[in-house]
């Protein structure tokens, strides 16, 4: 026996026959997973097709769900020449500024004008350009949130 594609609407019989009771498809699926079999259209049908409008708007809204990596984050910071904050492991008195000038995979950064800030001290003393290892950073911060 060949099932009959469902008609518009998105209601299908659940069986042939006297007796039969319309069935309301619970997730409408997209015409692309409709498949082809026996000669019928098979899949579960929608009570109407989102429009195109509706289509743009689910599709704008799962755009700004998308993550943001912590790459891309670093770069920001190195493309807008921000100057950052960085907490250093273990250390919790001392944090490190500076204007992030390079870095790599493993988060080591090139940091151009960089300061150590000693919180208990009150003390800041000026570094210059240093390399610190991906391994020290805890926390990364632009430097006016502190």
């Amino acid at each position: 026996r060949r099932a009959h594609p469902a008609p518009i609407g998105g209601r299908r019989l659940a069986k042939e026959g006297p007796r039969a009771r319309p069935f309301e498809s619970r997730e409408p699926l997209h015409p692309h997973f409709l498949t082809r079999r026996g000669g019928a259209l098979r899949g579960v049908f929608p009570a109407r097709w989102p429009s195109a409008d509706e289509e743009l708007f689910t599709m704008a809204t799962r755009v700004k769900r998308i993550m943001t990596q912590p790459i891309n984050l670093i770069f920001r910071f190195l493309q807008s020449k921000t100057r950052v904050q960085i907490w250093i492991y273990e250390m919790t008195d001392l944090k490190i500024e500076g204007v992030i000038v390079g870095f790599d995979e493993y988060m080591n950064l090139v940091l151009d004008d960089a300061y150590e800030v000693y919180k208990k001290k009150n003390t800041r003393t000026a570094l210059g350009r240093i390399l610190l290892k991906g391994d020290n950073i805890t926390l990364m911060q632009s430097a006016g949130s502190s």
